[in-house]
């Protein structure tokens, strides 16, 4: 292609003649303006574009390292309901009292989230009825994983329970570390599940 030496370039104060604009054989080139002392709109949007291109790639990292973060959180937390799962849960006293338990705890939470189901579909309705459907949309994600969250926080507490009582069999420390790994489990998912919830309705 022919170069073109003399192009026209708007400033500020008006127009000004000799910045060399290179063709190349695929198409424009790298637009160069060798004029000094002058700011030209050509050059600011260049930098615009730089920088939207720096932004857009950090958002996508910031994305891509909230899900793995996420994923690791939890694959964490279910390392240690396994560990403390694998534990030995005592003799069969201990153990009919630990499923007397579980059996309490499992009728407390489907009656618990009878009632929250159905304030969880008022507030719904209201929220897309009076702000928007986006809005209430997040709500019920939000919602959701946080009754999945307390049934997994449950689930593992009650079986911790007699777990923890053997383990204190062989002393304190023992027990603090059935009890810790357990208690671990809960605020880890519920970490985990809200991060990931939020970065996936953002």
């Amino acid at each position: 292609m022919q170069n073109i030496h003399d192009v026209q370039v708007v400033s500020h104060g008006g127009k000004c003649q000799g910045a060399p604009l290179a063709f190349t054989r695929h198409g424009f080139g790298v637009v160069e303006l060798l004029l000094k002392g002058l700011k030209y709109i050509t050059l600011r949007e260049i930098k615009f574009n730089y920088l939207f291109i720096i932004y857009n790639n950090m958002q996508s990292a910031i994305f891509l390292w909230t899900v793995v973060s996420g994923l690791v959180t939890l694959a964490f937390s279910g390392f240690l309901a396994m560990q403390v799962l694998s534990l030995a849960d005592g003799n069969k006293k201990m153990t009919d009292i630990a499923d007397a338990i579980k059996e309490g705890a499992n009728a407390y939470l489907v009656r618990q989230y009878k009632v929250v189901a159905l304030v969880a579909v008022i507030v719904f309705l209201l929220l897309g009825y009076f702000i928007s459907w986006i809005a209430a949309t997040g709500f019920l994600i939000g919602a959701f994983v946080s009754a999945l969250s307390g049934y997994i926080g449950m689930a593992v507490a009650v079986r911790a329970n007699v777990r923890t009582a053997e383990a204190a069999r062989s002393g304190i420390p023992a027990a603090l570390s059935v009890a810790f790994r357990a208690g671990s489990v809960t605020g880890l998912t519920v970490a985990a599940l809200a991060l990931l919830s939020i970065t996936v309705f953002y």
